[in-house]
């Protein structure tokens, strides 16, 4: 996720102010795994539509950190603030709500924010 793009990419801008806008996929637990604005944002079986997953904050994390807030480029600085933060977000969330070993049809609600079953999971963590 993101590791892709050059830090001197016309791209980058756009995508880490989507990345940072509480309106797209930023919260205060972690980046989203849709965008809050997508009309399929918490609709359905909402295993892809919404919740925050561990996993996904990890690569996007990884990106920040070892691509675009280490080397050169015009959006180091705002790639080093969006790291500092989204990792506090997700360590807090971890701390808050724990990081259980899942099992197939466990997952963590970010809506209820409690632990809830859900028919047809795989097996992996899903933070709310």
């Amino acid at each position: 996720m993101l590791s892709l793009l050059p830090p001197d990419s016309p791209h980058l801008g756009p995508i880490l102010d989507m990345l940072r806008d509480p309106e797209q996929l930023w919260s205060e637990y972690g980046i989203r795994s849709l965008s809050k604005s997508h009309p399929e944002f918490g609709q359905g079986e909402n295993y892809w539509r919404g919740p925050i997953w561990v996993q996904m904050n990890y690569m996007v994390l990884g990106a920040l950190h070892n691509t675009y807030a280490r080397e050169e480029g015009p959006l180091r600085e705002r790639a080093q603030e969006i790291y500092e933060e989204l990792r506090r977000n997700v360590v807090d969330n971890v701390f808050r709500v724990g990081f259980p070993r899942y099992y197939v049809g466990q997952w963590c609600s970010f809506v209820l924010r409690r632990s809830t079953s859900g028919r047809g999971m795989c097996g992996s963590s899903m933070m709310h």
